[in-house]
């Protein structure tokens, strides 16, 4: 199960989606039916092939196996977001509702992923800002940065970014245990490049894309690197 988790999140880090399904659905049944952990990467590499059905199906599955754990309600719930459903919005709230610190950073985190999607940066901002206030993590300074970004305050976004990138070793496992999250760090250099090309920083957009292109060079993922491709391309 140690090894499915860590090569997928190796696969995910390099675009190799379809490696990554296959792996992960290749697995003995208690690393897939039973592990919660790897079900919802699993819906991770589902939505980022654009499979966004059976996505929000497995991030269902996964979060009610792991109603346990933070972690994966949180993963599984930034899934149902993505997808538009409104399981996300529950699952915010119940982790919001727990005594324990933990379970409220993540909840926090969720409602500020929950507001990026539907668009309101301002209250993605103050989401992220909760959590911050709860505890200073490398998932709350990426969240604090796109909002930023989606608020179009360019100084501010650049700064978030910046400090998870100097912090890159807490994506290595993003909820402090012993679970690979490697794969979260790639998006920081594309959002950087949005960043910096709205700061008129031409040049250095145009080496945050080539970065991230360059993770994900012989990947079949698309999405985000098709879009820093067509950046590249344009200028």
């Amino acid at each position: 199960a140690f090894a499915v988790a860590g090569l997928a999140d190796l696969a995910l880090f390099r675009g190799m989606l379809a490696d990554a399904v296959r792996l992960l659905q290749a697995a003995p049944a208690p690393a897939v039916a039973g592990d919660a952990r790897q079900l919802v990467t699993l819906a991770e590499a589902q939505l980022a092939q654009g499979h966004e059905a059976g996505a929000g199906a497995t991030a269902v599955t996964a979060a009610a196996q792991g109603q346990g754990d933070p972690a994966v309600v949180f993963l599984a719930g930034r899934v149902l977001a993505e997808t538009g459903r409104p399981q996300a919005g529950e699952l915010a709230d119940r982790l919001r509702k727990e005594i324990d610190r933990e379970p409220q950073i993540y909840g926090a985190l969720l409602a500020g992923e929950i507001a990026l999607k539907r668009g309101d940066a301002r209250a993605a901002l103050d989401r992220f800002g909760d959590a911050q206030k709860l505890a200073d993590t490398w998932l709350g300074r990426y969240g604090l940065g796109r909002a930023q970004l989606a608020a179009r305050r360019y100084p501010e976004a650049e700064s978030e970014f910046d400090k998870c990138l100097a912090r890159h070793g807490e994506a290595t496992a993003a909820f402090l245990d012993e679970i690979p999250t490697y794969r979260l760090l790639p998006p920081v250099h594309y959002y950087m490049g949005l960043v910096r090309a709205g700061l008129k920083n031409d040049r250095g957009a145009a080496e945050s894309f080539k970065t991230f292109v360059d993770m994900k060079n012989g990947g079949d993922e698309q999405g985000l690197v098709a879009d820093a491709r067509r950046r590249l391309t344009a200028r």
